[in-house]
């Protein structure tokens, strides 16, 4: 389709309608608009855009980086981002809707995009619904050539200005993904073309990789909810089905399941997305079916001047949802899908990334995000491995806002007190986040104590065998070795036996030597101070080796 035929309509929501449903107190300029990327099916992407507001006079959004937020599902709209998690308006729990102080509208100008097409206020007719990541790709990449085309001031020369694509969940693989398109297109553009700078990428409690994400076995049984053996029980059966190849496996799901139904309190089920919660999981956060019922009021509509151009699906008029089932289901097969390889390419053409989770998510946890990053196999991993992590505060306060590693261009973070939504749960600690992020600056408030240890090949198990069976000179050695030793410590601990039955023995036949007596107490003194220094060896053995195990 050629690119002259696109459709744009840009809509203006700066109107003084805005303050009179609710959406009032903002200072930057903003607006939303449409943006045609199938022509055949009137696929339209919607938008919302907000210019930077920051609250440092010597930043302005001039010279600040454009964050894109996008939301999982598949299918999920932004505007849960925008309204409940990272936006400049805040839902409440009455449903009425307020200025958001920690908006990411405070560090950078913000884009939040309804795609792939049909999801949220975005639309398609037909039924034209994407049924693969690249053409979710293809989309996304023509609708960002067109508003970066409609929006000059993020283009400079023949570049843009640094953009950060951030999201959660399912974006975990339409940002890995979008990545690669991207660099393939930039790769192939013309010299009067413009190459789009993707600088950084902030992946929130992401989806990327099943073969280590199915297993929720480890991260219920650290939480108490199931007994280690329920662990290994569930653990064995996802694996052996993924090993055999099969992602989209009932025992994998039976996983997830099986650790909910074990745990459920009366009616309730725990919440998967927050297991301090129990409910619906499908109601989190609380405020959703609010969220959906005031963006379909009709003076909101005008407010947002989208109905001007509402069109039919389905045969019924165009309604918000926040997450599309139809285009959820197009895509189910595209969850079994890794893009482990996809944050790779990122991380080796320099992108900077940044993986965080909320400590209370069980599906998409820190743990299993933890053991996605040790498949990684960039050349920065050595880097990344050995750096120490460092407990992040928010400014002087006493409470940590979470735990960092960072290192290469690798930067990932446990955010403390927050589950799968991490903004909404912790809206201060995620702004504070992003500014940290997209300014490079450091989040190595306090190091911890622990050093980390890289699980490469165990040398403790190995032999070294040599065409001069030197090996079985050394395997005897060491056997005769240890028989002294053993024989040592054997005397060692039973030596005091021995001089407190000699004493019993003296004692009672009334012929005690005095002189013998005071060496046996040197002796004895000598022999239990060498057990407790044993013992204390011992002892930082057995923590070391803990602490390898942990870490």
């Amino acid at each position: 389709m050629a690119s002259s035929r696109r459709r744009v309509q840009v809509l203006n929501a700066t109107s003084d309608v805005l303050p009179a449903v609710g959406l009032e107190g903002l200072r930057s300029p903003h607006h939303t608009g449409y943006i045609n990327v199938d022509y055949t099916n009137d696929g339209d992407i919607f938008y919302w855009h907000f210019d930077a507001d920051p609250d440092d006079a010597s930043e302005s959004s001039a010279t600040l980086p454009l964050v894109i937020w996008l939301q999982g599902g598949p299918g999920c709209s932004s505007l849960i981002g925008l309204f409940l998690e990272c936006g400049p308006f805040r839902m409440h729990d009455d449903g009425s809707v307020a200025p958001n102080p920690h908006g990411w509208h405070k560090a950078a100008n913000v884009l939040f995009v309804d795609q792939p097409v049909g999801t949220g206020m975005s639309r398609v007719q037909h039924d034209a619904y994407p049924t693969s990541g690249d053409q979710v790709a293809a989309h996304f990449y023509l609708f960002l050539v067109e508003f970066l085309k409609q929006h000059p001031q993020y283009l400079r020369g023949d570049s843009t200005r640094p953009i950060f694509l951030f999201g959660e969940s399912h974006a975990g693989r339409w940002i890995p993904q979008f990545h690669t398109y991207i660099a393939r297109q930039n790769a192939k553009q013309s010299p009067s073309s413009f190459h789009i700078h993707i600088e950084g990428v902030g992946i929130g409690n992401g989806w990327i990789h099943p073969h280590v994400q199915y297993d929720y076995s480890a991260f219920a049984h650290g939480l108490g909810l199931i007994s280690h053996a329920q662990r290994r029980s569930l653990e064995l059966d996802c694996q052996a089905a993924i090993d055999a190849g099969n992602m989209n496996t009932p025992e994998c799901f039976r996983n997830l399941d099986s650790i909910v139904a074990s745990v459920q309190g009366g009616t309730s089920r725990l919440n998967v997305f927050d297991v301090r919660l129990y409910g619906d999981a499908a109601l989190y956060p609380a405020q959703k079916p609010l969220l959906t019922t005031f963006l379909n009021r009709p003076d909101v509509r005008t407010a947002m001047a989208s109905v001007e151009k509402s069109q039919l699906v389905k045969g019924t008029p165009h309604e918000f949802a926040e997450c599309n089932a139809y285009v959820n289901r197009n895509l189910a097969g595209e969850d079994a899908v890794s893009t482990l390889a996809d944050v790779n390419a990122m991380l080796a053409n320099g992108v900077r990334v940044l993986l965080y989770n909320g400590q209370w998510d069980m599906m998409c946890n820190a743990l299993n995000t933890e053991l996605l990053v040790e498949q990684l196999t960039w050349v920065g991993r050595t880097t990344y491995v050995g750096a120490r992590r460092f407990t992040w505060r928010l400014g002087s306060g006493r409470v940590p806002a979470g735990f960092v590693q960072s290192g290469g261009n690798l930067t990932s973070i446990v955010v403390r007190d927050a589950g799968h939504l991490v903004p909404y749960d912790a809206p201060e600690a995620a702004l504070d986040m992003v500014k940290r992020f997209i300014h490079s600056r450091s989040f190595e408030d306090i190091e911890q104590q622990v050093a980390n240890q890289d699980d490469g090949p165990s040398q403790r198990c190995q032999s070294r065998q040599s065409d001069d069976g030197s090996s079985s000179h050394v395997t005897m050695v060491v056997a005769v070795a240890s028989g002294v030793v053993a024989a040592l410590l054997t005397w060692l601990l039973m030596r005091p036996r021995v001089v407190a039955v000699k004493r019993t023995h003296d004692e009672e036949c009334g012929g005690v030597d005095s002189s013998s007596s005071d060496d046996d107490d040197g002796v004895e003194e000598d022999l239990m101070q060498g057990h407790v220094e044993l013992t204390r060896k011992e002892t930082a053995a057995s923590r070391t080796r803990k602490t390898i195990d942990i870490a």
